[in-house]
């Protein structure tokens, strides 16, 4: 029947998803296409993109149910431990990363919840998810930010990948900015081990993938200001860490630390600490534009106190 023909198509286009490595999904037959090719209003490509994943995350639920060992983690999620849950969550997300949204965003609920315990738990599973799974070697995309190509021309599986894994990416670049946001919010626990964890945390993202940049250098940075004296050792540690990894970064690093020494209010001691980093910075002949910052930074603070303390203090 037609019906059949079509669940089999979709069956077989499940085959299409079964690398881990998604972002590469697609773009091989992507590259063979003309320039030329007719696009989308942005609107429409993103309704077809999120009708397309919907109607394929479906098949592949079907066709996941059929395993028993599948059956048996799912089942796992809703009546096993905290600890059996996470295990359960990360492992079902790393079978079809494309598919697994609803178990990573169940992971992502679990790192936001008061028992911190679990929520540590999950924030461990999600970083190694995030690292060594999840995440390309560069920044995501929003779906408004890519090509809204239109289907004519192209093949259904074709279109297919590219609706599918263009959907996958931009949840993907939510989730991951949620997460950043959870680990910002342990950075600011009370417990003293949540807080080095979520540094140590940012740090581990930040040496491994560029999404997300700023915003964990800034979480980063920030805990200069932390009262902790551990905690805002461990930041000057774990930023020189990151620059041995990512020379490159010295001028990043440069401008997030004289941001955060401009802001109002900001104790003698935060200052201390972030001034020390810089003053330990080692420059190569390559860094001119970093080095030739700091010094700057340093003459206008030095003005400042001079001056009795003009500007933020």
């Amino acid at each position: 029947s037609g019906s059949s023909k079509v669940t089999r198509a979709l069956v077989e286009a499940l085959r299409a998803f079964s690398s881990p490595k998604w972002w590469l999904i697609g773009k091989e037959e992507g590259k063979a296409e003309t320039p030329a090719r007719k696009r989308l209003k942005p609107e429409e490509f993103q309704q077809k993109c999120a009708e397309r994943h919907a109607q394929m995350r479906k098949v592949y639920e079907s066709t996941m149910m059929q395993d028993s060992e599948q059956r048996w983690l799912r089942k796992v999620c809703s009546e096993g431990t905290a600890g059996d849950r996470i295990a359960s969550l990360t492992m079902l997300s790393q079978v079809c990363p494309v598919f697994a949204t609803g178990w990573i965003t169940a992971l992502l609920t679990m790192a936001g919840k008061t028992a911190r315990s679990d929520a540590m738990m999950a924030l461990d599973a999600l970083k190694d998810l995030f690292v060594n799974t999840l995440l390309p070697d560069r920044k995501l995309k929003t779906l408004s930010q890519m090509d809204p190509i239109a289907p004519k021309g192209l093949n259904k599986v074709t279109w297919t990948q590219i609706t599918v894994v263009s959907f996958f990416e931009d949840y993907l670049k939510t989730a991951f900015a949620g997460f950043v946001h959870v680990l910002s919010e342990a950075a600011h626990s009370s417990v003293a081990f949540f807080k080095t964890k979520s540094i140590r945390t940012a740090h581990e993202l930040l040496a491994a993938k560029p999404e997300q940049e700023r915003a964990l250098l800034a979480l980063l940075v920030n805990k200069f200001g932390d009262h902790t004296a551990k905690v805002s050792s461990n930041v000057s540690f774990h930023l020189k860490q990151l620059l041995k990894a990512h020379p490159g970064m010295k001028p990043i690093v440069v401008r997030e630390v004289e941001a955060f020494l401009m802001r109002k209010n900001i104790t003698p001691k935060s200052q201390y600490c972030a001034i020390l980093h810089l003053s330990e910075m080692v420059f190569s002949k390559q860094d001119g534009e970093a080095a030739a910052r700091l010094i700057k930074l340093f003459v206008t603070r030095l003005e400042q106190a001079l001056a009795g303390g003009a500007g933020p203090s």
